[in-house]
């Protein structure tokens, strides 16, 4: 790496025009008709506008002896309740082809040191991944690992399952789908991980995995994605979780992908591959692609991973 030494006055100048950047918040009293914004200037503008994010961050509260939230959350302790949390992940996918992940690649790295080593790797050789890694990597990210019998009605019982990544309430409104490029012995296609099944439920072929990557912005010399191994697509269900939190649903939903997130980014780690987080994509045309609404079923994240450069 080539390290470039600055002369003092020349670092000062650097320093001083990035306070001032970072502090100097513009009034423009003719904003409204500037039709191109960057980002700072939209967010330091001073006057009074809607700003989502802001209002977001406004009505994620809880507040105290709120009767209406804690009503809308008393129905999922009841027995009703347990019997709709155990149908968590179900679904009616007989119809599609079914990859069963019976063999996975150890995670033997300690935990002190994947957590130390875990950096975003953007480069790719275009090599296979095995589908054993493939296997770790979506069970660490939103595998189940215990299953609960519980008591319902007088004589009955459920199960509920639990799995690698916390969610609020038990609910799991995220699904893990993988964008096969270059797996072996997988096909090119789009699969849904299916935790309950334990397997990957082919839903897309080929054809739709070009679409989908012609949806992202970032070049090859930045992201390598069409030399990785897969892609990870986090897809969530917001309402799902607003049912019983509200507008918190969201938050929650959020706060769970990050957890998935970093599952797989770990579990990547100690197979000695690479991943990186990717936000480089343009949401109406992946959401036309995969057929997702955008609002009931959002794309909210992916990862890119491959063998690193």
């Amino acid at each position: 790496m080539e390290i470039i030494y600055l002369e003092q006055d020349e670092q000062s100048k650097i320093l001083e025009q990035a306070t001032y950047a970072n502090n100097y918040a513009a009034f423009v009293p003719w904003s409204n008709s500037i039709s191109f914004k960057i980002n700072s200037f939209k967010y330091q503008e001073q006057r009074q506008t809607m700003r989502i994010a802001e209002d977001f961050l406004a009505n994620l509260g809880f507040t105290r002896d709120n009767v209406e939230t804690e009503c809308s959350m008393q129905p999922y302790f009841d027995d009703i309740g347990k019997t709709i949390l155990s149908f968590s992940g179900l679904e009616d996918n007989q119809q599609f082809e079914k990859i069963y992940l019976s063999n996975v690649a150890p995670l033997s790295m300690s935990l002190d040191k994947v957590i130390k080593n875990r950096r975003s790797i953007r480069q790719f050789t275009g090599d296979s991944v095995s589908l054993e890694y493939v296997a770790s990597i979506v069970k660490a990210g939103s595998g189940i690992t215990v299953e609960d019998e519980v008591s319902v009605g007088k004589s009955s019982t459920t199960t509920l399952s639990y799995r690698t990544a916390p969610s609020a309430g038990g609910i799991y409104p995220n699904e893990l789908y993988i964008a096969s490029l270059n797996v072996d012995k997988l096909a090119v296609g789009i699969y849904q991980y299916n935790a309950l099944e334990d397997c990957l439920v082919k839903i897309y072929n080929k054809s739709t995995v070009d679409e989908l990557l012609e949806t992202f912005s970032t070049k090859e010399d930045q992201i390598s994605i069409k030399r990785a191994g897969f892609v990870c697509l986090l897809i969530g269900s917001a309402p799902k979780s607003m049912y019983k939190y509200g507008s918190r649903g969201l938050g929650f939903t959020i706060h769970e992908i990050g957890a998935i997130s970093q599952n797989i980014h770990l579990a990547v780690t100690s197979l000695g591959i690479g991943s990186v987080d990717c936000a480089s994509y343009y949401n109406d045309e992946t959401h036309r692609i995969l057929n997702l609404d955008g609002i009931y079923r959002h794309l909210f994240h992916t990862i890119v991973i491959g063998v690193s450069q």
